[in-house]
C-alpha cells in the first residue's frame, strides 16, 4: 500500500480536474484503517478481504494458486470511471513489483486520451 500516499500527495490534482480517489487492498478491514491513519490517507481505502472484486476485474488468478501465500495480491491496476460509471481508463501492470504511478493517468486525464 506504499504507493496509497504517492496518490494521497496527488489527490488535489485529481480533484482539479473533477476526479475522486478510492483504493482496493485484499487487506483487512483493520489493516487499511490504520494504515491510512498513519499515513494521513484521506480518500476512501477499502477493503475487498477474500479478493473478490480484484478477482471480478480479473487482477489474479481465480484458481489454482489459492494454496500460494501470494493468492489475492492483486496485479497493480487503476481504472478511471466516468460521471455515466463506465470505466473511461484502464492501466494496468502485471509486475506486482510496479507500483501504479499517478502521472501518467493525470496525463491521460489532463489530454483526454
Amino acid at each position: 500500500m506504499a504507493q496509497a500516499v504517492a496518490w494521497q500527495e496527488n489527490l488535489g490534482k485529481f480533484r482539479a480536474l473533477g476526479y475522486e480517489l478510492a483504493l482496493v487492498s485484499y487487506d483487512k478491514p483493520d489493516v487499511v484503517k490504520k494504515f491510512a491513519e498513519r499515513r494521513n490517507i484521506t480518500y476512501p481505502m477499502l477493503s475487498d478481504v477474500g479478493s473478490k472484486a480484484i478477482l471480478a476485474f480479473g487482477l489474479t488468478e481465480a484458481e489454482g494458486s489459492r494454496k500460494s501465500r501470494w493468492w489475492g495480491i492483486a496485479e497493480p491496476a487503476i481504472f478511471v470511471v466516468g460521471k455515466s460509471g463506465k470505466i473511461t481508463h484502464r492501466f494496468l501492470d502485471p509486475d506486482i513489483a510496479h507500483s501504479p504511478d499517478p502521472a501518467p493517468v493525470l496525463d491521460a486525464l489532463k489530454t483526454g486520451s
